[in-house]
């Protein structure tokens, strides 16, 4: 018997803030719209497929928040308690959303236009994803959190229903729940063959003919989830592994973690090469990118070079900031972009002052939101309830 504890993953902290900087590159090229090529590596396409970002923070997600669960299974110990996981969640995700919510809804003076309450009433219950006119209205990178929360919901449910069977029942389970998933995704993207008007106000579309709702919805991305949930248990195997054999650990998840990111490198700068790799109506490369990005996950933590890499200091704090980072990063390149614009520094035509300005001010509004609100909730959290909440 061995107690289930939540530890620190080594590297996990620096590989999120990788993938928020590549999704920081997509919106920054969508507006710049850098395009060389030197051989089969075409720059522009490696930068839109930045918004494979994105599937890497649902793996992690998946990963981390499974992680306890596959702990209580393997060692026999209590489930982790509801009460304190939901506000574990709660408080490292709502304090700094709401504010970002908060100071978009007034610098856009948002309640003023058709349909704002419903779309402010969305965004501040997390359900924005499920309607059209509201998925993308207030920051375009806001949809993930909305995925993120729902699959709050589902993670509980889905291990206290699993908890009496075994091990790999659970597993089997779970790859059933995520190819159904899919399924049903690829069902209703078929099925919906005309515009559905909110009926609260027929000038708004609720769901559109293969529009946002229906590819950016949990079901899309739950496949994501649960390969960082597969990882999650053979991380724990890998580490039991380790106790007998740790240089070949060491060495194999070394050699392993490099191959598969050049590799990956390779995948998302070859022009529509990904398309071809891709099932149908899957997302961000379902399944392979999303096998080898699990691959990333299970390796990364037993290596040495490349958590001395992900743990080096600026990348470790950037990955410390990465959550704010992520919130207003789209709406300050926005600004920075008419900013320029104004003083007569078209941002296509400036590129490098573009980015080194807004991802300064992008890195100063996380550094503000982490120093003012996500640390002193996090550190009152702790204070109160004796509960380590990871950072």
């Amino acid at each position: 018997m061995r107690q289930s504890v939540n530890t620190y993953i080594p590297g996990f902290t620096g590989l999120r803030g990788v993938a928020a900087f590549g999704v920081f590159l997509v919106h920054y090229n969508q507006i710049v719209l850098l395009d060389p090529v030197w051989g089969p590596f075409d720059l522009y396409e490696l930068l839109a497929n930045g918004e494979y970002g994105v599937a890497l923070f649902f793996s992690l997600s998946g990963f981390l928040l499974s992680l306890p669960y596959w702990q209580s299974k393997r060692y026999e110990t209590p489930l982790p308690r509801t009460i304190n996981y939901a506000c574990k969640r709660i408080v490292r995700v709502t304090p700094a959303y709401f504010f970002a919510v908060t100071v978009l809804l007034i610098f856009y003076n948002h309640w003023a236009i058709p349909g704002a309450w419903s779309d402010i009433l969305l965004h501040y219950s997390f359900l924005f994803n499920l309607v059209e006119f509201s998925i993308f209205s207030l920051n375009p990178s806001f949809w993930t959190l909305a995925v993120e929360m729902q699959l709050y919901c589902l993670v509980p449910v889905f291990f206290y229903l699993a908890h009496r069977s075994s091990i790999y029942i659970s597993l089997a389970t779970l790859a059933i729940t995520a190819a159904l998933s899919y399924l049903v995704h690829c069902v209703l993207i078929n099925a919906v063959t005309q515009v559905v008007l909110w009926p609260l106000d027929e000038r708004l579309t609720w769901i559109r003919v293969n529009g946002a709702v229906l590819n950016y919805s949990l079901l899309a991305h739950l496949p994501h989830f649960a390969i960082g949930a597969f990882t999650a248990f053979f991380f724990l195997q890998l580490n039991e592994s380790r106790k007998k054999r740790p240089l070949l650990v060491q060495k194999g998840s070394e050699v392993f973690f490099w191959a598969v990111s050049c590799l990956l490198l390779i995948l998302l700068a070859a022009p529509d090469f990904l398309s071809a790799l891709q099932i149908p109506h899957g997302r961000y490369g379902l399944p392979l990118i999303a096998l080898l990005m699990g691959g990333l996950l299970l390796a990364l933590p037993f290596t040495t070079y490349a958590v001395r890499l992900f743990e080096w200091g600026p990348i470790k704090m950037f990955g410390v900031l990465s959550y704010g980072f992520y919130l207003f990063h789209h709406p300050i390149l926005q600004w920075a972009d008419r900013g320029m614009a104004e003083v007569h520094l078209n941002a296509p035509d400036y590129p490098l002052i573009f980015v080194l300005v807004s991802f300064c001010l992008a890195t100063l509004a996380a550094f503000f939101t982490y120093i003012c609100i996500e640390r002193p909730v996090l550190v009152l959290w702790k204070k109160k309830k004796r509960l380590y909440v990871p950072l």
